[in-house]
């Protein structure tokens, strides 16, 4: 019981479920690339380059403009943040986060300790950029048939 008090008190209603209608800028990726969102925005991670700018009103969100990179990130699987000033991206084979201001210009970089991980997600909860990797029992190129997985706080 406390755990759906806390999801009604941040705003999600369990019982009377909407749907977002998306209006304009479907890119290349369509709407299946990699969530992150404010208020009111919504920006979608289209090509490792480029992401899709969304203003949310009511159940719409309105295609405002597209964010051109001047890096890759990774387009699956490895994470994609914005905490309001910079979006923060992961490139898997590299262990490397890659920090952009909000006109997508790379900012910084911040590098997980060995290149062998495959970051798989990002989050931010009280300045710690929180990163959840995978590490590999083999070299990465063969199938993986084991691996441990493990969660970095990252102090901002």
């Amino acid at each position: 019981r406390p755990f759906i008090d806390a999801i009604k008190k941040v705003g999600f209603d369990l019982t009377n479920s909407t749907s977002l209608t998306f209006s304009g800028g479907v890119g290349a990726g369509g709407y299946n690339g990699e969530l992150a969102a404010d208020d009111t925005n919504i920006y979608i991670l289209d090509t490792t380059t480029t992401i899709q700018k969304y203003s949310i009103s009511g159940t719409t969100a309105t295609f405002v403009s597209t964010i051109t990179l001047n890096n890759a990130i990774d387009l699956n699987d490895g994470g994609f943040h914005w905490d309001g000033t910079s979006f923060y991206g992961s490139t898997i084979a590299s262990g490397v986060i890659r920090i952009f201001n909000s006109a997508g210009t790379q900012t910084s970089t911040i590098a997980i300790s060995s290149a062998t991980e495959q970051i798989r997600g990002l989050f931010i909860d009280n300045g710690v950029l929180w990163t959840g990797f995978f590490l590999p029992t083999s070299d990465g190129v063969g199938t993986i048939s084991t691996a441990s997985a493990q969660l970095i706080p990252i102090f901002l």
